[in-house]
């Protein structure tokens, strides 16, 4: 299975006899329903149980209104914060983190066991995984 939303689904569903384990994104067990369906992480799986990448707001070179970008980034960093104060994503504020931490039963970003994407090394090393790629894709 490609998909993780079928994996989920295989997985979580409440009423298999002998219901198996899959590996999917932490931000499935947003799809639990209770009764229906139930999924936890696994969070002390060794060496790691998840990959974590940064994501960030940038305002583009040039941009014709980078005062009004400044000002919606200003915005999703405070309150519009809640489409990602979801578990299966760490806040970058130590405040809502503090706040996901409790109401998810999720480790510490700094103590959880994840191996986290390095942007940087991603950027230099892009082309030559694409490459790499073409060359064996199907």
């Amino acid at each position: 299975m490609a998909s993780t939303s079928k994996i989920f689904k295989g997985i979580s569903q409440v009423k298999q006899k002998n219901p198996p384990i899959g590996f999917t994104t932490f931000s499935r067990l947003r799809k639990v329903k209770k009764g229906s369906s139930e999924a936890a992480a696994f969070f002390d799986l060794e060496p790691v149980f998840g990959v974590a990448y940064p994501t960030v707001f940038a305002i583009a070179d040039q941009a014709p209104h980078p005062n009004a970008a400044k000002l919606l980034i200003r915005y999703m960093v405070s309150e519009g914060i809640w489409p990602w104060n979801v578990i299966g994503d760490y806040a970058a504020r130590s405040d809502i983190e503090a706040e996901q931490v409790k109401k998810f039963s999720v480790p510490p970003f700094e103590v959880a066991r994840l191996w986290v994407i390095d942007p940087e090394n991603v950027f230099n090393t892009k082309v030559d995984f694409v490459n790499l790629y073409m060359e064996v894709a199907p």
